[in-house]
């Protein structure tokens, strides 16, 4: 009963891609991501590079998602792209860990981002690039939850406003303060109470705005 991402070569008439796909909670195919970045070695064999209009989001019973593969890593504009288009976490299957561009991506883009990496270490990060889950020698599987909606705020204006929630909302919502960013994050742990909502109640400033 969960959504998969998986990673397998696809072939439609004699043109292969590196393809991800989506699987939904009754095991039906509900959406393809074909690599966009192929390697030189993949080119080499035979595969091609996935569609260039930007890759696609997919949008689940728990949110809207995007997928990038391995070498996409590179491409800033491709995970630019998915942040237009609403997503909320990206996926990336991969060879490789890429641990350094992972959380740069995540923060700049401030959405979540979860790998899977077949030569190294796979993590979850949060919005800020911080690290929520990782795999490891004594662990081989990471899984964190993500309270989706959350939003990135600058202390400017919003401190204040910030301490009312806390105060009027307590466990409802959770409110963390990054003190050496002078940054803060809000999300709503009740699902009757949006992000947007208090956004809207307290007149907050997101940090893209600000």
């Amino acid at each position: 009963s969960s959504y998969v991402v998986f990673g397998l070569k696809t072939k439609h008439g004699d043109i292969v891609y590196n393809t991800a796909i989506l699987l939904d909670r009754k095991g039906q195919v509900v959406g393809q991501y074909n690599k966009a970045h192929p390697t030189e070695g993949e080119l080499k064999e035979g595969i091609t590079p996935g569609e260039d209009a930007g890759p696609p989001v997919f949008q689940t019973d728990f949110g809207m998602i995007g997928i990038q593969i391995c070498f996409d890593v590179n491409w800033r504009e491709g995970w630019r792209h998915l942040k237009e288009q609403g997503a909320q976490i990206v996926f990336w299957p991969s060879a490789y860990a890429a641990g350094r561009q992972l959380p740069a991506l995540a923060l700049t883009n401030q959405f979540y981002v979860v790998s899977a990496v077949e030569g190294g270490e796979s993590q979850v990060f949060d919005i800020t690039g911080e690290p929520l889950a990782t795999t490891g020698k004594y662990q081989y599987w990471a899984g964190a939850t993500l309270p989706l909606g959350k939003r990135l705020f600058e202390t400017d204006y919003n401190m204040p406003k910030a301490q009312e929630i806390q105060q009027k909302y307590g466990s409802r919502v959770e409110v963390t303060w990054y003190h050496d960013s002078d940054w803060i994050t809000v999300a709503s742990l009740d699902p009757n109470l949006s992000t947007e909502d208090l956004i809207k109640e307290y007149a907050l400033i997101p940090l893209d705005d600000y």
